[in-house]
């Protein structure tokens, strides 16, 4: 029979898990540490567990960024005992194509000129880590996938002949994940928070938390402004309606050709109010941070294309906001001719 007591005691000086499980009964239990408990789970089921992590910030990372991250992981693994050990790393480009290398040294010699953008690199690290109270090494890995999110917006821009729908860009918001597999959770924990200290102090761009919150709204910009210029032509009409037609006037005509005249006022200027919020609402919809992983000429002319469409969007939305302020002007300026 097996009791699961556990005993804290003080961490190992190896960084590895010092807890202790006492197994059989109180007259004949065994103390042993958790470590050798989880080599033996393994060895008998041949199972592993997994712990990772998300994140969706909008990284931009260049090949330096990736030379260190390679040079952490080396050295969180020089205090253990780790008896082999081999990375291999995948390239996805957006034209479907994929590089694949076997070592990170190869890697290194990747085809930087290369013109079609990276979409995201696959990063897998395996080691065989002999730990102190084990007899038999254990496999790790360790699986980092980055994504560009330059590169999967224009691929998304393919495949929807245009901007893609609202909820498909907040589907490719994520920018990387970490995975890691592991026997001892006390070695998997310690790898992966190498990892996510490597993610706190690679660049990111500047994210505006109030224009994320307008964003998820955008789509009722169109309907307000809408609103608001139909109630302000209702209101300018009533104001105009004695100035045309007198009080206990019975000219048919004359109401004929104000109600047509005043419909087409109203029609008109509601769908200029829609179309000029409408450029604002595609302005704060297609803006986007610029989020991506750099190392082929390629992606410095998507970084350079998305940039621009930046620029684009913000003209776009300050040409709407303008339009659409305009057009409240003329409204009134009109309605003060009118009734002068």
């Amino acid at each position: 029979m097996t009791n699961n007591n556990h005993e804290p005691s003080e961490p190992q000086p190896d960084g590895t898990s010092g807890d202790i499980a006492v197994i059989g009964e109180s007259s004949n239990s065994k103390a042993i540490s958790l470590q050798t408990l989880q080599g033996i789970y393994n060895e008998l089921t041949g199972k592993s567990e997994e712990v990772g992590k998300s994140y969706s910030k909008p990284i931009q990372v260049k090949f330096a960024d990736i030379e260190q991250l390679d040079h952490k992981i080396s050295q969180a693994c020089e205090q253990y005992n780790v008896v082999s050990g081999n990375c291999s790393i995948n390239v996805y480009y957006i034209d479907d194509t994929r590089d694949r290398f076997s070592s990170f040294e190869r890697f290194r010699m990747h085809n930087a000129g290369c013109t079609s953008p990276v979409e995201s690199i696959l990063l897998k690290y395996n080691f065989l880590i002999l730990l102190p109270k084990t007899k038999q090494p254990q496999s790790y890995s360790i699986t980092i996938r980055l994504a560009s999110r330059v590169a999967v917006m224009r691929r998304m821009e393919g495949e929807f002949y245009g901007p893609p729908p609202q909820i498909i860009r907040l589907m490719g918001n994520r920018t990387a994940v970490v995975e890691v597999e592991y026997i001892d959770y006390m070695v998997a924990r310690n790898l992966l928070n190498i990892v996510d200290e490597w993610f706190k102090v690679i660049p990111t761009a500047n994210e505006f938390k109030w224009l994320n919150w307008l964003r998820y709204r955008s789509h009722h910009i169109p309907k307000l402004a809408r609103f608001f210029t139909g109630v302000i032509v209702g209101l300018i009409i009533i104001t105009l309606l004695p100035k045309f037609i007198p009080s206990g006037s019975t000219d048919l005509l004359a109401y004929g050709l104000f109600s047509a005249w005043a419909m087409l006022g109203a029609f008109a200027t509601y769908r200029m109010a829609g179309f000029f919020a409408t450029l604002i609402e595609g302005a704060i919809d297609q803006w986007s941070e610029i989020s991506y992983v750099c190392i082929t000429k390629g992606d410095e002319l998507e970084i350079s294309n998305a940039e621009q469409k930046n620029r684009f969007a913000i003209m776009k939305g300050v040409a709407g906001f303008v339009f659409t302020v305009l057009l409240s002007i003329a409204t009134k300026i009109i309605a003060t001719l009118l009734t002068s």
